[in-house]
């Protein structure tokens, strides 16, 4: 199979961006700062507890303080790390029991009973739901059965009949609240997939169309020179090659294939008499030629379909050293695409026969790339490069 084609079916390949997550940046702010208010609320009543010289019931709200803080500073890992979520609500049922069973007053308990609801629905925590719902049997159990009398704590009549109850209903409506609000962001999120599945469809479309028109340009360019043929062509191949080696990802690299398609482009505002001359060109041959990366630049300046067309047709032939054309950029001044496609061009132009020589040998073409290491190649690029030429030079030999 041609390796255009190949190069174009890795190139057509979708790119699966990154899912969006549900919980964004802010969304965990305000979820830590709630938690970080319900820390400072229970640090006040711990201190006012402390105070009054109820010392159980200052440790367990101090227990509260430390629990919330930490959820304040642990939210993310909360939400998506199953071993911290386990801990954060087996110690929330550890601090729930103790407070039922020791506290000296009901207030404690409504406190303590309410944080699982409240840390459910503020910080989506793993197994949240779950702590809130084994709260319930354990206080119909306590509260309705013989242990009652076991407690330390006389509770009001009213509060042992009602409020197992009651908080078995609150417990039941955040939960269908959480519920609904887990179905609302998971539908949003299947949708916002879906339209960005549709999206990056059509842009690969778009951009294959783009890709095509632009190979005919390229060839169109190509096809005044018999000798020059598929140049452009292979020399996006290479690029690609080059850059894939560089660890680009599929989308930069399609977008430097396509600009080196374009690299040359200029030559169709130069003579056919300079271009097809068999002879050695004069000086002011030679400077009309060179006026092929200025026209190129010119002629894609504007084409916002591909942003940074004009950087490979402009820049293409300017060497590391400083001493190219047209504008004698030196080392890092000269963009990236460019350096890369100015190997790709001077590796070609050895190795494909020309109407004023013939193609020069491998062992030649390695040399000249050496030789050309930090005077017109950026030296780093060419060792990445002289892998990817021997591999050629050997397919080519084969």
């Amino acid at each position: 199979m041609d390796i255009r084609f190949q190069v174009m079916a890795i190139l057509r390949t979708i790119n699966a961006k990154p899912p969006k997550n549900k919980h964004d940046t802010g969304s965990f702010r305000v979820k830590a700062t709630c938690c970080l208010l319900l820390a400072l609320f229970f640090l006040s009543v711990s201190i006012y507890s402390f105070w009054r010289a109820h010392d159980r019931d200052g440790v367990l709200f101090l227990a509260l303080t430390v629990l919330c803080a930490s959820g304040a500073f642990l939210v993310r890992r909360l939400y998506r790390q199953v071993a911290v979520s386990l801990l954060f609500c087996l110690s929330l049922l550890g601090i729930a029991v103790c407070s039922t069973l020791w506290g000296s007053s009901y207030i404690l308990m409504i406190c303590v009973l309410t944080v699982p609801i409240l840390a459910t629905s503020l910080c989506s925590i793993k197994y949240g739901s779950i702590t809130g719902g084994v709260l319930i049997p354990y206080l119909l159990i306590l509260f309705y059965t013989p242990l009652a009398d076991n407690l330390s704590t006389a509770y009001p009549s009213e509060f042992r009949m009602f409020y197992p109850v009651m908080y078995a209903v609150v417990c039941t409506v955040f939960f269908a609240f959480s519920y609904f609000q887990y179905k609302q962001s998971m539908n949003k999120y299947q949708n916002e997939q879906s339209l960005e599945k549709a999206v990056n469809a059509e842009h690969d479309k778009l951009m294959a169309m783009t890709t095509q028109t632009i190979l005919s340009i390229s060839n169109a360019v190509d096809a005044r020179d018999a000798y020059t043929k598929r140049h452009s062509s292979r020399v996006a191949e290479y690029s690609v090659m080059l850059a894939k080696s560089l660890g680009w990802d599929s989308r930069r690299m399609e977008q430097l294939y396509n600009i080196a398609l374009l690299h040359d482009i200029g030559k169709i505002g130069v003579s056919d008499s300079i271009l097809k001359k068999h002879t050695a060109l004069t000086d002011e041959e030679y400077e009309a030629i060179k006026q092929h990366a200025v026209i190129g630049g010119e002629i894609l300046k504007d084409l916002t379909l591909l942003p940074n067309a004009s950087i490979g047709a402009v820049s293409h032939h300017e060497r590391y050293d400083g001493t190219g054309y047209p504008y004698g950029l030196k080392g890092a001044q000269i963009p990236l695409e460019a350096r890369i496609i100015g190997i790709a061009d001077a590796f070609d132009a050895m190795n494909s026969s020309r109407i004023y020589r013939s193609k020069m040998s491998p062992g030649y073409i390695l040399q000249e790339l050496q030789a050309g290491r930090g005077r017109q190649f950026d030296p780093e690029l060419l060792d990445k490069f002289l892998p990817i030429a021997e591999q050629i030079l050997e397919s080519n030999v084969i």
